[in-house]
């Protein structure tokens, strides 16, 4: 467990926007994760912190290994994220949702399941 926040910690820094010169520049996330219980997070998964509010993995969510959950993410309560798969930021993904292996899916971005 230590070591996951001390991941999650490094995540600080995103070269996400570009100055007034046309070039990257680095904007700090003060924002925070947020791990609910029953949470598994496989090998090499990197959880972004959100740049203002919280990247949110709710209950029973089930994380495979290589995963990424890029900041401002919320994942719904018993979810499945499999390997290789990045969510980009601010995404929603909904409870009871399978997200199938290598998947991409782009910002913000609305899954959940409609029986």
């Amino acid at each position: 467990m230590l070591l996951l926040a001390v991941i999650i910690l490094l995540a600080v820094l995103v070269l996400d926007m570009k100055n007034e010169e046309g070039k990257y520049s680095i904007i700090p996330h003060m924002g925070n994760v947020v791990i609910k219980n029953q949470v598994e997070i496989g090998n090499n998964t990197c959880i972004d912190r959100a740049v203002l509010g919280s990247t949110i993995i709710n209950e029973n969510v089930k994380i495979d290994n290589l995963v990424h959950i890029s900041h401002g993410v919320s994942l719904g309560a018993n979810s499945l994220i499999i390997a290789n798969t990045m969510i980009a930021g601010s995404s929603i993904i909904g409870e009871n949702v399978w997200v199938s292996p290598s998947s991409s899916i782009l910002n913000k971005k609305v899954l959940v399941i409609i029986l």
